[in-house]
């Protein structure tokens, strides 16, 4: 009988302890410096392929692998720390200051907002096989599974162009106008859709 408690526990703990610092992979979403967070993930999910397969052959033991997961992530976020740190000095600055009950009040805003995004976005996406199961069948669900990952490899594909391009909007609309803001945000979307409902429909 497997034991589902360490399994679930271990995989919990990996997903909080994704989210920690991760204002600072924000920050550098935010200063255009992308690249940094997608060398950290590219070298670390590589490096933990290789040693979750490696866990599978010799040990056959997929607690492992949840726990090789589990420190990968701990040792990404310390190297995005200390490179933080070596690129923005102020983060070293301590300060005092109390933020206030107007921020407070706009900051829970935001938090709530993108909570409920969050939540929506599960129920949208992770949804479709339990309902397909329900209604239709299980066969059904592994032909939806294969579209799945064929979809899911291009949207990986076109996201590491548009996340790109991200920071570059945001700027913008700081410094041009927000007509010109509307004008290339309607454009980036409409090529947005555009290749997502080609590359889907093909």
């Amino acid at each position: 009988e497997i034991n589902l408690l360490p399994i679930y526990i271990l995989t919990l703990l990996n997903v909080v302890f994704s989210y920690f610092l991760a204002y600072r992979r924000s920050l550098l979403e935010a200063d255009q410096k992308a690249y940094v967070n997608s060398i950290n993930y590219t070298f670390f999910n590589f490096l933990g392929s290789i040693l979750r397969i490696v866990a599978l052959l010799i040990f056959k033991d997929y607690v492992l692998t949840l726990v090789i997961t589990f420190v990968l992530t701990i040792i990404s976020n310390i190297v995005i720390y200390f490179k933080t740190n070596s690129l923005y000095s102020f983060l070293k600055i301590k300060t005092a200051s109390k933020i206030t009950k107007d921020k407070t009040i706009e900051l829970l805003k935001r938090m709530g907002a993108s909570i409920m995004h969050k939540i929506g976005n599960i129920v949208v996406t992770s949804t479709d096989n339990i309902i397909i199961s329900a209604f239709i069948g299980v066969t059904v669900v592994g032909y939806y599974s294969n579209y799945s990952m064929m979809t899911g490899i291009i949207y990986s594909m076109f996201s590491l162009i548009f996340t790109s391009i991200t920071a570059n909007v945001g700027n913008m609309k700081l410094n041009a106008s927000d007509e010109k803001s509307l004008e290339i945000f309607n454009r980036l979307f409409f090529l947005n859709f555009y290749f997502y409902f080609v590359s889907c429909t093909c």
